[in-house]
């Protein structure tokens, strides 16, 4: 029995049906990928992190926005991270002022599931935008945070935490996460509502 053929989108069209869709996709060489995600860790781990960088950054340039942004990797990857740290002006890519090319920090929230399938690659993706410094990857199911720290296209240095303070310097000043902070609401294990892998669409 032969499987259902695999859809191919173009961007224009990705970007047309995204808009009418109540969850969140991920688009990459014509291929359209769901978002997993255990609804309550998930918005109570991204609602601390929006707090804690928006005190750190109250007297700064630096702006922190999304996740309704996407982001444009010079592969044409586009991601949907949780959040987007700023350092410039955004430089956006369509008239509807969604899709940017120049975040200095992204931080993606994850299931173990879809990290694994996920973030294990996308950092690969994440390190080719020049404007980049740190891509921040934070379990929502065990206090687990691997920061991805930008060298040049090709290399990342790579650092696993578990409990503490995570600082990180970069062109928008120095920051810290802290794991009491992040995990503030979140009783592990989690609850078991993710939705599993992520799929494709059809």
């Amino acid at each position: 029995m032969s499987s259902e053929p695999t859809k191919y989108w173009t961007f224009e069209e990705y970007l047309a049906w995204e808009e009418l869709q109540a969850e969140k996709h991920e688009f990459y060489d014509g291929v359209l990928f769901d978002e997993a995600g255990s609804p309550f860790a998930h918005n109570r781990i991204v609602i601390n992190l929006h707090l804690l960088l928006a005190k750190q950054f109250h007297n700064s340039i630096s702006q922190t926005i999304g996740p309704d942004i996407k982001v444009l990797c010079p592969s044409g990857f586009i991601a949907t991270p949780d959040i987007i740290v700023l350092k410039e002006p955004p430089i956006f890519t369509t008239t509807e002022m969604d899709v940017i090319t120049n975040p200095s920090i992204l931080i993606d929230v994850f299931t173990p599931e879809s990290s694994d399938s996920k973030g294990g690659t996308l950092h690969y993706e994440m390190i080719k935008i020049k404007s980049l410094s740190y891509y921040v990857v934070i379990s929502q199911e065990r206090p687990d945070i691997e920061i991805f720290h930008r060298l040049d296209n090709r290399n990342a240095r790579i650092s696993t935490h578990t409990s503490g303070t995570c600082k990180l310097e970069s062109s928008v000043g120095s920051f810290e996460i802290c794991f009491e902070d992040v995990y503030q609401g979140v009783t592990f294990p989690a609850l078991k509502w993710f939705n599993g892998p992520r799929k494709l669409v059809q």
